[in-house]
């Protein structure tokens, strides 16, 4: 994605202090590893995202404005 382990982990504990509940849960490393899972919140907060996502990508001005963009 471009971007440091480390900025990746501050971004994960924006969300997580932003919304009322946590929506990642991240376990230690150790002999294991360690790991991170997103809560039924993140699991929530996920899905409402992308149908929101598509629900943008039909608004006809939307396609106009992307045409414009450079990246």
């Amino acid at each position: 994605m471009g971007m440091s382990y480390r900025r990746a982990w501050l971004l994960v504990e924006d969300v997580n202090t932003t919304f009322a509940g946590r929506l990642v849960h991240a376990q230690a490393g150790g002999p294991s590893g360690g790991r991170a899972v997103l809560t039924d919140l993140g699991h929530f907060v996920l899905a409402t995202y992308r149908e929101t996502e598509r629900s943008a990508a039909s608004l006809p001005g939307l396609a106009t404005l992307a045409a414009h963009l450079t990246s």
